[in-house]
């Protein structure tokens, strides 16, 4: 399904698990914490990604994750320094500001929940030249905020018309 995915839209759209991340109030600051028994894991799962984008050689690919990925540094490199590496020596240019750029709150989105996520766009370099930076600076700042919604969506608008379901009394 992927492959037909790629070939007939040439986009992919995924993410990695964000296991052994969890959330923790540290000097009353809410961070994601990785716990060292999942070290080994967490921060490497986006190479299945990467292999998956090599495999079916999209145009360009979405990768969505939580933002506390981007302040890990397993063997104290970067993440970020490790994502655009992996990605630039398969062909494709991502934004070298992934934290001032892509990390977006779900609410201004039309979500009905405050969620931070971190939306990586990635482009074929051999498609687009050197347009790749203009063309992932023109996502950022304008294509994506273009789709935040004017008021945020509470659940009761999300769920409000929705039939109740009560629990039957017959067993």
């Amino acid at each position: 399904v992927a492959r037909k995915i790629a070939a007939e839209r040439g986009a992919y759209i995924g993410s990695t698990a964000p296991y052994g991340y969890t959330a923790e109030e540290i000097n009353g600051i809410r961070k994601l914490v990785i716990h060292p028994e999942n070290a080994g894991i967490v921060h490497y799962l986006f190479e299945s990604y990467v292999k998956v984008v090599d495999t079916y050689k999209p145009k360009l690919f979405v990768f969505e994750n939580v933002p506390g990925m981007l302040s890990a540094k397993p063997g104290d490199i970067p993440i970020i320094e490790r994502i655009t590496k992996a990605f630039n020596e398969i062909g494709y240019e991502i934004s070298d500001d992934l934290k001032n750029k892509a990390v977006i709150d779900a609410s201004e989105y039309g979500v009905p929940q405050v969620r931070k996520r971190v939306i990586i766009i990635g482009v074929r370099k051999s498609l687009f030249l050197n347009n790749s930076k203009d063309i992932l600076n023109d996502f950022y700042q304008n294509i994506l905020p273009s789709f935040k919604v004017s008021k945020k969506m509470t659940v009761k608008d999300a769920l409000f018309d929705l039939t109740p379901i009560y629990p039957s009394l017959e067993r």
